[in-house]
């Protein structure tokens, strides 16, 4: 029997070559191993954080009785299905009090998991080792005379969802009504410190997703003093974020968000 350790070195294994390509326009950038509370999902995907829980327990419970070989394969298919969320158009207040949405949503994104498979089997057997989906075979025969129905969402959308979830809290107005928007973090405990500053959008051009998301996610991490808008020209939004940083954690955000840029365009 497999050990928690043995399913998150397999789920690692996986996330580090199938993400970013299930799932080209928005990236996981964060993925934990964690409890989901009152759900026996085995697996949870944000795509308005670019987030994803795995729950070993529920998945060592689901899988104990499989075969080394089965677990390998279902975790390939788990993790592609989970990185294909994070593409998908999902209107997140449909899917949550829809259950007729959210059956289409699921549906759809299982049918573009197993598109994606039988189409890249040889490269993930070359990365991941040999695996077998054959009892998928006939969903895939009829995916490709039907199609998967699955809708993947845009750049713009997705940078739209985070601006206002995220950045704005819906404070300003919606994040596509500006022409330019930009960010800059600033730092309370050094008073010289004229902050750093991220363009998010300009005009009709918006940043990689792969880059926005992470800055969210790295604010959020840490704590926050407040957000002030600076709106002095039409159209054009600049959101000032102050960080207490006495531990010198301002360091660590910034890095990280740098390396995330890197990371974003050498993929």
């Amino acid at each position: 029997m497999l050990m928690f350790e043995n399913y998150r070195k397999i789920i690692k294994d996986d996330m580090n070559v199938l993400n970013g390509i299930v799932n080209p326009i928005l990236f996981c950038h964060s993925y934990s191993f964690d409890y989901i509370e009152e759900s026996n999902n085995l697996a949870v995907s944000n795509p308005s954080t670019g987030m994803i829980i795995f729950n070993l327990i529920a998945i060592s419970e689901y899988l104990g009785d499989m075969s080394v070989h089965d677990v390998l394969s279902f975790c390939i298919r788990m993790v592609a299905h989970e990185l294909s969320h994070l593409d998908q158009e999902v209107d997140l207040n449909r899917y949550k009090n829809d259950m007729q949405y959210h059956s289409w949503i699921e549906r759809t994104n299982e049918s573009n998991t197993i598109d994606f498979l039988f189409k890249n089997i040889d490269f993930i057997k070359n990365k991941l080792g040999d695996y077998s989906y054959d009892i998928y075979k006939d969903a895939y025969m009829k995916i490709m005379q039907q199609g998967t129905g699955y809708v993947r969402s845009t750049i713009e959308n997705k940078i739209n969802m985070v601006g206002d979830r995220y950045i704005l809290h819906d404070k300003y107005g919606r994040f596509n009504n500006y022409n330019s928007v930009s960010l800059c973090i600033h730092n309370t405990s050094n008073a010289a410190d004229p902050g750093t500053m991220f363009i998010l959008k300009n005009k009709s051009s918006f940043l990689s997703p792969n880059i926005i998301y992470p800055i969210v996610y790295e604010i959020d991490k840490y704590s926050r003093i407040g957000v002030e808008n600076e709106c002095n020209v039409p159209g054009e939004l600049k959101i000032d974020v102050y960080i207490d940083d006495a531990d010198r954690r301002i360091e660590s955000v910034i890095f990280r968000i740098k390396n995330k840029e890197r990371y974003s365009q050498d993929r």
